[in-house]
């Protein structure tokens, strides 16, 4: 965080929703005092109490929102502690059921209207008080639990989705929380600050086989500010997931010109772990340092982060977007997980700048491929992405 503050990005301009379960402290307490003299908590509503205070419930909310909005020097800075924030509560604590789900899809709905550009939850759902609404490993292909559908509807309206991915990690059974098998959600697992793995940070894959979490932040011992204002620290994907939020909102101020689906992906090319990922770390730990190079490198060829597949997973049809500091000719081709020729995707002149390749892969197989991109400019570029 500290290498985009030193810039004065803050997230600035970007629009953040918080889905949760409460924020008391957050109208009173110092942590939050900048946000609320500069007038920066734009809206707030309560859909399980149907009501607009959101001040005097559960206190998990407040401090997700403590490790992207807090601002008091010396103890807790929030990744993007300039953005505008929305509060919602869609969690009961009381009880657990599917109409929790319901009450993030108004919520999300809600967040639309107001014109918001990013949601990030700390919340996931597989069990509820009543069993037979449990949701099984079967389940978690990203279309058939409420509230996965209504994260990639809202990823549809050009929102950045960002949640965690559960701290259930157990290796006979359910791993991932509902909405982080979504196809369009950047789901967040935890490290802990030496970059190890959290024990209890949930991982994929998916059960169509999509690789989950899609990066990893800090969750174990994060500072947080809690509903009184003391500030402490806390573990759980609850707290590695905003931080990723936060540097999204901080990456879209710097580059407005993104669409939430590039964003996404920018994210995941920036993990340190892009070239091998898994299903424990995703594509790994995202630097904005990383991002910058990305965007910014004369050349863009120089390594395989810098072509950018989108949507990811694709559906229907599949963009492929590079950069060139010259005009060559070149080819970019499609191969299975075989290492067979699909399709010559394009081939002839490339012009110098921005290139983009479409291709329809509605008639391919689900699963894996590759794509390998030659311009005769030093080594070809390989990378993956899944077709669902």
């Amino acid at each position: 965080m500290r290498s985009y503050h030193s810039r004065e990005i803050s997230g600035e301009g970007i629009a953040i929703a918080i889905l949760d379960s409460g924020f008391p402290g957050v109208d009173n307490s110092a942590p939050f005092e900048k946000i609320r003299n500069e007038n920066r908590i734009k809206y707030c509503y309560d859909f399980v109490e149907n009501e607009e205070d959101v001040y005097d419930d559960h206190s998990h909310g407040t401090k997700v929102l403590s490790t992207i909005a807090a601002f008091q020097e010396g103890e807790l800075i929030g990744a993007a502690f300039g953005a505008d924030f929305y509060l919602f509560v869609t969690e009961d604590v009381h009880s657990e059921f599917p109409v929790e789900e319901f009450f993030w899809l108004v919520a999300a709905e809600s967040a639309d209207s107001l014109g918001v550009d990013i949601i990030t939850s700390s919340l996931g759902y597989s069990t509820f008080d009543n069993p037979k609404y449990d949701y099984s490993m079967k389940d978690l292909t990203g279309d058939r639990s409420i509230i996965s559908l209504a994260a990639d509807f809202a990823a549809s309206t050009g929102i950045l989705v960002v949640c965690s991915s559960g701290n259930s990690y157990d290796p006979w059974g359910l791993k991932l929380h509902s909405p982080a098998d979504g196809d369009s959600v950047l789901a967040v697992g935890s490290v802990n600050a030496n970059e190890d793995l959290s024990y209890f940070s949930a991982r994929g894959p998916t059960a169509d086989g999509r690789i989950k979490p899609d990066v990893v932040a800090l969750g174990e011992q994060t500072v947080v500010a809690n509903g009184f204002g003391y500030i402490g620290s806390t573990s759980g994907t609850s707290f590695s997931a905003p931080l990723v939020a936060g540097l999204a909102a901080c990456v879209w101020q710097s580059f407005p010109h993104l669409n939430n689906m590039e964003v996404l992906e920018l994210i995941r090319m920036a993990g340190n772990r892009y070239n091998e990922p898994d299903n424990g770390y995703g594509f790994g730990i995202p630097h904005y340092n990383s991002i910058m190079r990305a965007i910014n490198s004369e050349n863009h060829l120089n390594d395989p982060k810098r072509v950018s597949v989108f949507p990811n997973p694709a559906r229907g049809q599949v963009n492929f977007k590079f950069t060139l500091s010259s005009t060559v000719n070149g080819k970019l081709e499609l191969y299975n997980v075989m290492g067979q020729l699909v399709s010559v995707l394009s081939k002839g002149q490339m012009l110098k700048g921005t290139n983009h390749v479409t291709f329809d892969v509605s008639d391919l197989e689900a699963g894996m491929y590759l794509f390998r991109l030659q311009t005769g400019a030093g080594e070809p570029v390989s990378g993956r992405f899944i077709i669902k």
